[in-house]
């Protein structure tokens, strides 16, 4: 499944999992293998920033860190941000 994961939402979305929420043991044996697919092929459809994210991570590292390699001597990988509009405010909406 791992590989599957991998394989449709890009290596460097690995990094991006939650492993706090998305555990080894729900990855593993959360869903049946028709349900996993499903769900990916979800994460994929409306997680399109993480995708694009994941990919940048992916490419900062290369293949040679994501087949195992040295991270070292990469630069720190920076995240740019756009302050917030003068007088916008977050609104929390329920579930």
């Amino acid at each position: 499944r791992w590989l599957e994961t991998a394989e449709t939402l890009g290596w460097g979305c690995l990094c991006l999992m939650p492993y706090d929420t998305i555990t080894l043991s729900w990855v593993e044996q959360g869903l049946r293998a028709a349900e996993f697919t499903i769900w990916l092929a979800l994460v994929k459809k409306v997680n399109k920033q993480a995708i694009g994210v994941g990919n940048a991570i992916r490419d900062w590292l290369g293949q040679d860190c994501i087949a195992g390699g040295p991270i070292t001597p990469k630069e720190l990988l920076g995240i740019e941000t756009v302050p917030l509009a003068e007088g916008a405010r977050f609104e929390e909406v329920a579930d």
